[in-house]
């Protein structure tokens, strides 16, 4: 749709003005193409169709975290360094829950419009709305931002109300 054609023209944007005036004008238009990448994922349903929006969608966090890595080790900067490490701790936790998502939706195995017969069914479909809470919340880690969790002290923000372990999610 109109947000994935937004992602499309931010990468492409990103890889301009990195061209053109540096990486650092490349990171304000990468951070945005995640947040479009994070919201719209958020909003697909299908498993395929959240499978083809991954592959671009990381494109976002890749390009992000290179430049903030870049941009890090040419300022010396700590900061970017550390940004550049978290994208790509968001990136793989994103790509985890989209897989978890997959098994769960795989070991159900029925449509919408069978009705959940056993416990093991209901526990998976509890499971996997859980799941799907968190695949929509995006990570805000930004100080910028209104806080939203906890600080763990290492750049991670950890919002107090999500699980952190898979048995606090069942």
């Amino acid at each position: 749709g109109v947000k994935t054609i937004e992602l499309d023209a931010l990468l492409v944007s990103a890889d301009i003005a990195r061209t053109q005036q540096g990486v650092a004008a490349a990171i304000e238009k990468l951070a945005r193409a995640v947040e479009i990448a994070e919201s719209t994922r958020a909003t697909l349903g299908a498993d395929s169709h959240r499978a083809a929006y991954a592959s671009l969608s990381l494109r976002a966090y890749e390009d992000l975290a290179l430049d903030l890595l870049a941009l890090g080790l040419e300022r010396g900067s700590q900061a970017e360094l550390a940004r550049a490490f978290e994208t790509t701790e968001r990136a793989r936790s994103r790509t985890l829950l989209d897989t978890m998502l997959r098994a769960v939706d795989r070991a159900l195995d029925r449509s919408t419009d069978r009705p959940v017969e056993n416990e093991t069914e209901r526990q998976l479909a509890s499971l996997r709305a859980r799941l799907s809470a968190l695949h929509a919340a995006p990570v805000r880690t930004d100080d910028s931002r209104p806080n939203t969790g906890t600080n763990t002290g290492t750049g991670e923000r950890r919002a107090s109300s999500q699980p952190t372990t898979l048995s606090e999610l069942a």
